[in-house]
């Protein structure tokens, strides 16, 4: 079985690899120039500029749930959702009724999902029910790359998941994050939820954005057309008071990429980086990076979370002891009660100045082979506040020892790892 399942992991990487590259991330000459700032490559790379106003920031699953109702029951003219693994459950069995309610009454409802959905890997799949009933209702629903007999032949294609989690409302509030509409997200994490966050604003500007990406998603993988027509966007509201952002829409082979924007957080470092990822499993071009930043004096230091599903505990856990090799520091969350949920959370933190926020990993899978959306926030205020709740987590955090990597270095776990490295 187990030669078998590496045999498939071969196959699939050479696919994989003879189509999608990260090289980018250290050859094109704006990314690695160290003298430029973020904001200035983000320009240089075409990413669009929009301003931020009134974040909200929401690091359990149903303080978010709360807030989404309350945006849902508000909304107007329509509302877009796009998830990753998405399942009606006791903790968010509200949020189906509403949103099936609203569709009733005539909200325009567009609602993405990922197929891998039902192949959750979380607690999730022991409190999970369809979502079938939002299409009787009147939701529009489109459920991406469904896994389907005749589509096996196209094993690399395939693999390209969906892993945006956004929030569109009548053109102005927008959200975004790592929480996915299942179980483990929408449950508390002081009982058996996962720790994650999701950010919720107001910007016209990132709203059409944002709705352009979705239009051409939509138009591209469903029979329904729409239009901008469809999703009408209030006029920009001209403020002092707002972050200045960029916005990040990767959709493989398609949009603008995440790669040369990890490239430019690294590339463009004076002090430090504060990562708060889920399975740093990274390739040569992402150790690269990690590597040039730390000899230029730069401190890069990751919290890696003791994720309690063991086959992926092994993965990314077995990945360590070559990631130190970089000169990363690497802060493992200990096996305590107060930590045994998920540390679900994807965030960069570059010199007290630049915040990175959104849906994507710290790995190969989600620079090449996934739907991702970020956004660069460009505000001292608000990454200090991102900076004292890394700090929260990394309280009671010890550093890694080269002695305790190699301890998880096992040939036991080189399974796991491969597989991950994939899979994600």
């Amino acid at each position: 079985m187990k030669k078998t399942l590496f045999l498939v992991f071969v196959l699939v990487l050479s696919l994989l690899c003879s189509c999608y590259s990260t090289r980018e991330i250290v050859e094109n000459p704006v990314v690695t120039d160290t003298e430029k700032t973020i904001g200035q490559k983000m320009d240089e790379l075409g990413f669009p500029r929009a301003t931020l106003r009134n974040m909200e920031c929401y690091f359990d699953g149903p303080d978010w749930i709360d807030r989404f109702m309350e945006l849902l029951q508000d909304a107007k003219d329509y509302v877009i959702i796009t998830s990753f693994l998405v399942s009606e459950c006791e903790a968010n069995e509200q949020v189906y009724d509403l949103l099936c309610k609203k569709a009733e009454e005539g909200l325009n409802i567009y609602f993405v999902y990922d197929s891998a959905a039902a192949m959750d890997m979380t607690e999730s799949r022991f409190h999970m029910k369809p979502v079938n009933r939002l299409a009787h209702s009147g939701v529009h629903v489109l459920e991406y790359n469904p896994f389907t007999f005749n589509r096996a032949s196209k094993l690399a294609g395939m693999m390209i998941r969906e892993h945006r989690k956004i929030y569109i409302i009548d053109g102005k509030t927008v959200a975004v994050g790592g929480m996915n509409l299942n179980y483990i997200s929408n449950r508390s994490y002081l009982d058996d939820g996962q720790r994650d966050s999701m950010f919720c604003f107001e910007s016209e500007e990132a709203a059409q954005i944002l709705l352009q990406c979705f239009i051409d998603f939509w138009n591209t993988y469903s029979w329904e057309e729409v239009s901008l027509s469809d999703f009408p966007v209030a006029p920009s509201v001209q403020t002092e008071d707002g972050y200045e952002a960029w916005i990040i829409n990767q959709e493989v082979d398609v949009e603008k990429s995440m790669v040369p924007v990890f490239g430019s957080m690294f590339y463009s470092a004076k002090k430090d980086i504060l990562i708060l990822p889920l399975l740093p499993m990274e390739n040569k071009d992402i150790k690269q990076i990690i590597s040039d930043a730390v000899e230029r004096g730069v401190e890069v230091q990751m919290i890696l979370p003791n994720d309690p599903r063991k086959d992926v505990y092994r993965a990314a856990h077995y990945s360590v002891s070559t990631l130190m090799d970089t000169g990363l520091s690497i802060y493992p969350e200990p096996n305590t009660p107060e930590r045994k949920n998920l540390l679900h959370e994807k965030v960069f933190i570059i010199d007290g100045e630049y915040v990175l926020i959104g849906s994507t990993n710290f790995n190969l899978r989600s620079l090449v082979l996934s739907h991702e959306v970020g956004i660069m926030i460009h505000s001292p205020e608000f990454a200090a506040f991102m900076t004292e709740h890394y700090m929260s987590i990394k309280n009671g955090c010890e550093l890694l020892t080269q002695e305790q990597a190699e301890q998880w270095h096992k040939f036991s776990w080189i399974l796991n790892y491969l597989i991950h490295f994939v899979m994600g």
